[in-house]
């Protein structure tokens, strides 16, 4: 996919009459006329790496005609692209990136030169101060240092106090929608119980997650490509990875009309991407045997190729799931208040309830 967008981006610049190389350090670099633009292609724009970028461009571009441009493949909300335009940056999304594309394909249509115009955001002295708060941070623990809400969230806080009031009817938490009923939910339980005495609603706490991974390492001439992208859910009450399928995550729903607790997470967002970030490196290492022969004898090595943590893009936020505890005088279920499945293990294990 990454190799598809590099040959669409090339041919973008190249209408707008450009010249184009690939790059290491980048993925492309197109230049006209004195001006150079340095491009970088991810699948989702994550701030961590909009920083790196924007510091990797100010210690080794220092002309004021170059200009850096982060290209994902998703639409990132108003918060990421004020990041990036902060620190200097030109951050397209999906749409953006369709806009260019039909600007090309019209031009090229008509045979005339695309008009392609990149004005380059100018970092303000109120994000300088952010940065500056992010660089006291850079000696907590290794999570923190790869967090990109780390040194950004004082910044954002005035913003958030500023958003809309969510109606009192509400329950303001990011939660999967409730499409299950207390009554479906029974209904679902009683082949599992004998006489059901009670359910009740309970606002579970997950860690969701998604991450990107996209870079190379080096061996004996031969290039390691480490690469892959996934999205999940630990439970923020006992650390375990859970294969929950959500296909949406709201803001706020509709208060519930049953009675329903809000659990208390046990999981800090620290201990919880220590947790994650160790199993993003474990689940892409790469084990690779090479073979080579000595004379008669053909000798073999193994050898691990593990990403390091400035290599993964990731995103980490607490959401919560409905769930439907089913009681009788004597057990207990669960059941998804978002696709009605059953949970073959409990949710939770003596927690508190808030």
């Amino acid at each position: 996919m990454k190799e598809d967008l590099k040959q669409i981006l090339s041919d973008i610049f190249t209408s707008s009459q450009y010249s184009i190389i690939e790059s290491n350090n980048y993925d492309l670099i197109a230049s006209k006329n004195s001006y150079t633009i340095y491009i970088k292609i991810g699948t989702q724009a994550e701030y961590q790496k909009i920083r790196y970028f924007s510091n990797d461009l100010n210690e080794n571009n220092q002309n004021e005609k170059s200009i850096g441009v982060y290209v994902v493949t998703d639409n990132p909300d108003n918060r990421v692209y004020h990041y990036a335009e902060k620190l200097g940056v030109i951050l397209w999304g999906r749409d953006e990136l369709a806009f260019q594309i039909g600007k090309a394909v019209i031009a090229d249509i008509e045979k005339q030169p695309c008009d392609l115009e990149l004005i380059q955001p100018q970092m303000s002295n109120q994000w300088n101060e952010a940065e500056s708060t992010y660089q006291q941070n850079l000696y907590k623990p290794a999570f923190e240092q790869s967090n990109p809400y780390v040194g950004v969230d004082n910044y954002f806080n005035d913003q958030n106090n500023a958003q809309e009031n969510v109606p009192s009817n509400c329950l303001n938490i990011k939660t999967a929608p409730l499409n299950t009923s207390k009554d479906n939910a029974i209904s679902a339980a009683k082949p599992h119980l004998s006489q059901i005495q009670n359910a009740v609603l309970k606002f579970v706490p997950y860690w969701k997650f998604n991450y990107s991974i996209s870079t190379e390492q080096s061996y004996n001439s031969k290039i390691i490509d480490i690469s892959g992208e996934d999205t999940g859910y630990l439970n923020a009450l006992n650390g375990n990875l859970e294969p929950l399928l959500i296909g949406k995550i709201v803001e706020n729903i509709e208060e519930p009309n049953d009675n329903y607790i809000v659990v208390s997470k046990s999981l800090t967002k620290e201990e919880a991407g220590n947790k994650i970030l160790k199993m993003i490196i474990e689940k892409n290492t790469r084990n690779i045997r090479f073979d080579k022969t000595m004379g008669e004898a053909m000798i073999s090595e193994h050898k691990k190729f593990k990403p390091k943590a400035k290599d993964i893009d990731y995103h980490l936020e607490l959401v919560y799931l409905p769930v439907w505890e089913v009681k009788d005088n004597r057990n207990s279920i669960e059941i998804n208040g978002y696709n009605s499945e059953i949970f073959n293990e409990p949710t939770g294990n003596d927690v508190e309830f808030i």
